[in-house]
């Protein structure tokens, strides 16, 4: 398996590297396709509830097995529940992201991979 972690700073960023489109053009016959997408609430250009509604939409390679965990400083709890009434989150979690929380989220969703 190959380990590489790729950032973006904003959503739209994130569903041009999950299109290869924009500035991530790539060879269509290998789509980009991560593992995990975590997710911030808060970002510039397309926050992540933006970000939820047009990867919905977006011909994304082999969606059904990425898993997008909301990570985010929100402590509202309408956040938390929006979060989970949306299939394409898998889980919840909160700032700061630490190796407990890694260790967690990838005991959840990847335990095949250990």
């Amino acid at each position: 398996m190959k380990e590489k972690i790729e950032t973006v700073l904003n959503g739209q960023k994130a569903l041009e590297f999950l299109t290869s489109t924009g500035q991530f053009v790539t060879n269509v016959n290998s789509p980009i396709r991560p593992l995990l997408i975590l997710l911030d609430i808060n970002m510039p250009v397309m926050d992540g509830w933006e970000f939820i509604e047009e990867y919905q939409k977006a011909d994304v390679s082999e969606k059904d097995k990425i898993i997008i965990v909301m990570h985010t400083t929100s402590t509202n709890p309408a956040d938390q529940l929006r979060a989970e009434s949306i299939s394409e989150i898998s889980s919840f979690t909160k700032k700061p992201l630490t190796q407990a929380l890694i260790d967690t989220i990838t005991r959840n969703h990847f335990s095949e991979l250990l």
